[in-house]
């Protein structure tokens, strides 16, 4: 037998783990360091380098560097990056390739150090478990698991993904010993918060979790970053006594600035590292400097050493921590949540969940004294998907339900673009639905639904998709038959939602009496099989 490994796909760092022949869960060391930065550096079109070697790229040659790219998942499928690799070499790159591109190499890197410590024969990869993050779309999710699944050259049996709170509530329980079985789990990653309550049941060993899962795609370690590089930036200017003032958006780059637009671009990227180096410091100091270089005009570059103190960093990015707090408290006093009594333990998950001002928040609003953060909180989660990797098809005792509805534009009446449900909220994974749908016209070639996304559990009431809390996740593209009529045809489109939250679709055409028209489903494509 091979051996299984666990992936935390992070939208800044990537961590891999695996089981060592003194049965230990130890992290792959990558140019040693245990954190991969989810980072990629193009020395040409076809070669290049991820990790610390091409962070380290991001300042001295920006054009050939691409990061953050897990969040753009769920863009559309016109959306790609414009490179420019180290030799000159111009292409485009979509968010899914440079996703598949960097796991790759990942993964690549791994098999060469189990082949090292278990041999060739037994060292193959054969099976491996990578996370997602409780709100993140079907689209993402499939995305994911494909660039996983063609890096490892295994089938979807053998790839599975699952919820990033549930691996972090089974790495708990796994360090407990089984003593803990009402985990919350808090995960502030670099690009989303997650927060989720799982409970396990000690008779069948199966995990569920209560209630939807809750959070903000959109809030992460990346919005706090970016919160005080524009402070650093501020006071940029006014210790430089700058005239026109410099911006985080080079679209505010214009012919009355001293310096060339890639000097403004390098002095943005300078100014958002050195953040990152200061949210990290300042998570185990009380002050720190950020210290990087500042293009003022075309031959003259400062070198900046700001003094930070914690208490700064803590009253910039307090409101952000606040609203975290807010969506746990919530989460706690819900109905599901009373309903099972005490919680054993509040858990700390993500790798930016270390800030000190997270559990000072947490404890205060909470009541409680016991908010858990682990030593190596940045490897949690990829620890719970190696532990459950070991025996890949236990991740079927792992119930995950939907953490928003899924559904489509319809036209009632009057009323158009009205959410029609589909797929329901808090509904346990593998479900399935239907829809029926009209032609417009005779001898239509090509029906097209869009599909929404529907956050419900923050944007209750909403009902057109045009209002916040909705998001088109999809297009749906059906081939038809010749000569069907407007008025005698249905097409039914079934919704499938798989466990891991994926989602899966056939289309079948009927008359109006309820008979089937052609043998066999249309031909059905996705707009993000297409990317």
């Amino acid at each position: 037998m091979g051996q299984a490994i666990g992936i935390d796909f992070g939208t800044t760092n990537t961590v891999v783990t695996y089981k060592t022949k003194r049965n230990n869960y130890r992290q792959l060391d990558y140019n040693n360091e245990t954190l991969i930065p989810s980072v990629i550096h193009f020395n040409t079109k076809d070669n290049y380098d991820i990790g610390y070697i091409a962070k380290n790229h991001r300042l001295t040659d920006p054009k050939s560097c691409i990061d953050n790219f897990k969040t753009d998942l769920g863009e559309e499928r016109s959306f790609s990056y414009k490179i420019t690799a180290g030799n000159g070499d111009e292409f485009n790159l979509t968010p899914k390739r440079a996703t598949k591109l960097f796991l790759n190499r990942v993964i690549r890197d791994m098999q060469e150090k189990l082949f090292d410590d278990f041999g060739i024969e037994d060292g193959i990869i054969d099976r491996a478990v990578i996370t997602v993050p409780a709100t993140f779309q079907p689209n993402e999710i499939q995305a994911i698991k494909e660039a996983a699944s063609e890096s490892l050259n295994l089938d979807d049996e053998k790839v599975r993904s699952i919820y990033e709170p549930s691996a972090a509530a089974i790495a708990v329980h796994y360090n407990e010993g089984g003593n803990v079985n009402k985990v919350l789990i808090y995960d502030l990653g670099g690009g989303t918060f997650d927060v989720s309550l799982i409970e396990r049941n000690n008779e069948n060993g199966k995990y569920r979790p209560v209630g939807i899962p809750s959070g903000d795609p959109k809030l992460g370690g990346n919005l706090l970053t970016d919160m005080l590089a524009e402070n650093l930036m501020r006071w940029t200017n006014e210790q430089l006594g700058l005239q026109p003032k410099f911006t985080l958006n080079i679209r505010n780059y214009n012919s009355t600035f001293t310096v060339t637009k890639e000097q403004y671009e390098k002095n943005i990227i300078a100014i958002r590292i050195a953040a990152e180096k200061v949210k990290e410091d300042l998570s185990d100091s009380l002050s720190t400097f950020a210290m990087f270089d500042f293009w003022t005009s075309e031959n003259h570059c400062e070198q900046m050493k700001i003094p930070v103190k914690r208490r700064e960093l803590e009253k910039i990015i307090k409101s952000v921590i606040e609203k975290t707090v807010d969506l746990t408290y919530k989460k706690i006093e819900s109905e599901e949540a009373k309903a099972i009594g005490k919680i054993d333990k509040i858990v700390l998950a993500g790798g930016s969940s270390k800030i000190p001002l997270i559990q000072q928040l947490l404890s205060e609003k909470l009541n409680r004294d016991d908010i858990f953060c682990d030593p190596e909180v940045g490897t949690l989660i990829s620890r719970g998907a190696a532990i459950l990797a070991q025996d890949i098809s236990k991740i079927d005792d792992v119930e995950q339900v939907m953490s928003f509805e899924i559904g489509v534009a319809a036209t009632e009446g009057m009323q158009i673009d009205k959410f029609k449900k589909i797929i329901p909220a808090n509904i346990k994974l593998p479900y399935e639905n239907s829809r029926n749908f009209n032609l417009s016209r005779d001898n239509q070639k090509r029906l097209e639904i869009e599909c929404y996304k529907y956050d419900v559990n923050n944007y209750p009431g909403a009902i057109r998709v045009d209002e916040d809390g909705f998001q088109l996740i999809d297009t749906i593209y059906i081939d038809l038959p010749e000569n069907l009529k407007k008025s005698d045809t249905v097409i039914k489109v079934t919704f499938k939602a798989n466990q891991d939250g994926s989602l899966d679709l056939r289309a079948e055409v009927f008359d109006n009496k309820g008979n089937k028209i052609k043998d066999g489903d249309l031909h059905l494509t996705k707009e993000s099989d297409l990317i």
